[in-house]
């Protein structure tokens, strides 16, 4: 993660975008983005891309003239007169550090807006949300076009994960929260006066990580990751918020999960992450999808790089 799965009715198909990382022989976290498609959503191609190759052979992987670590989410361009070079827009996540040495403490990031034709060959249109560091950085992970919204400013909605200082203020950065950022243009958004619109609960989650919100009517529905990172291994599920204006949300059947793990021995049995639009309207129904882990990853990246018992 993170991921975007789209589905497109113009064309009746499935996109999705996702981040690979090799832990092992990297451990400074190198995300690599993948573009898959699919004409059911169930079964998926890997196109040659003609991008990137590796050990000689052909990739799906996407690359960018411009230095981008990662794309963090994807979405169809919902502006009517929007033209062809920009049906697909994305927000990538951009990484400086300060110094000559690579210190995620002294990190700063940024967002970018780019455009597609294709979901594919990407032209990047500028910074959408400004260069600061890691712990006051809201991780924008989806974006909501909200026409309806009678505040021109709150137009476009931008939802991502963001940190918060514990109580006894250890263990920087802090705790994970679901912030919002706003704009009257995707290309230019800024945080809420009140940026953090669901808060962990105690007794029922430690943190929350991503989350991906739809209108529906007059209400917007929040999927979210419920996470419990204290336990061994860590574990987190996939539950439901409502809310009435997109800035405030009140949880649904707190203590139940909408899509809980799996059972034990399964690829999901361990920890569940929404991807960034976790709800697609394919005809008459909706379809969830998500990533999960398995047993096996029950740390950090950074640990299975100098773990040999990990490795």
């Amino acid at each position: 993660w993170p991921g975007t799965v789209l589905y497109s009715p113009r064309d009746r198909k499935f996109r999705c975008w996702y981040s690979g990382m090799d832990a092992v022989q990297t451990p400074d976290r190198a995300w690599h983005t993948g573009y898959a498609e699919s004409d059911d959503g169930i079964r998926w191609r890997k196109p040659d891309l003609g991008q990137i190759e590796f050990l000689a052979r052909p990739t799906n992987r996407i690359k960018t003239d411009w230095d981008a670590c990662f794309l963090s989410t994807a979405f169809e361009n919902p502006l009517p007169d929007a033209p062809p070079a920009r049906r697909f827009g994305g927000y990538w996540i951009e990484c400086r550090f300060e110094g000559a040495t690579k210190e995620w403490g002294r990190s700063l990031w940024s967002k970018s807006l780019a455009w597609s034709p294709d979901g594919i060959a990407w032209t990047r249109a500028g910074t959408a949300y400004g260069e600061r560091p890691r712990a006051p950085f809201l991780d924008i992970s989806q974006l909501l076009y909200d026409p309806a919204d009678p505040d021109p400013a709150l137009r476009w909605k931008a939802y991502g994960q963001l940190f918060r200082p514990r109580i006894d203020g250890s263990r920087p950065p802090g705790i994970r929260h679901i912030g919002l950022a706003h704009g009257a243009e995707v290309g230019q958004v800024e945080d809420a006066a009140e940026p953090v619109v669901l808060a962990p609960m105690p007794g029922i989650d430690e943190e929350l990580h991503f989350a991906a919100v739809r209108k529906v009517g007059a209400h917007y529905l929040m999927l979210f990751e419920s996470d419990r990172f204290s336990r061994n291994p860590i574990h987190g599920d996939l539950r439901l918020a409502v809310g009435d204006d997109g800035r405030n949300f009140r949880r649904i059947h707190p203590e139940s999960p909408l899509v809980p793990t799996g059972p034990k021995g399964m690829w999901d049995e361990n920890l569940l992450v929404t991807t960034t639009a976790g709800m697609q309207e394919v005809g008459d129904e909706v379809y969830l999808f998500y990533f999960g882990c398995p047993n096996t990853y029950n740390s950090w990246p950074a640990q299975y790089a100098v773990s040999a018992e990990r490795r």
